[in-house]
């Protein structure tokens, strides 16, 4: 199975007002973190997608709605990666 993990402020502690986006997939199978591209974590969906376009055979089909679907529509990520700009 495959888990959204938010990991909003908590790799990069912003400043006081700035709110540091940044998303992985932990797969529970393997009890690993999902990898595309050489990343591992990402700041907005656009750059998910284009990681997981850019992999060399991901195992998935090419179908990042399995992913896409586990992606909370609130949380910011389809946004800009720092909320004030």
């Amino acid at each position: 199975m495959i888990r959204f993990i938010d990991l909003t402020n908590q790799i990069v502690i912003p400043a006081d007002d700035e709110i540091w986006h940044e998303f992985a997939f932990f797969n529970t199978v393997n009890d690993k973190f999902m990898e595309f591209c050489g990343e591992q974590a990402w700041h907005t969906v656009k750059d998910f997608i284009d990681d997981f376009a850019l992999a060399d055979d991901n195992g998935y089909q090419d179908d990042p709605m399995r992913f896409l679907g586990l992606i909370p529509k609130d949380h910011g990520f389809y946004e800009a990666t720092w909320e004030n700009e």
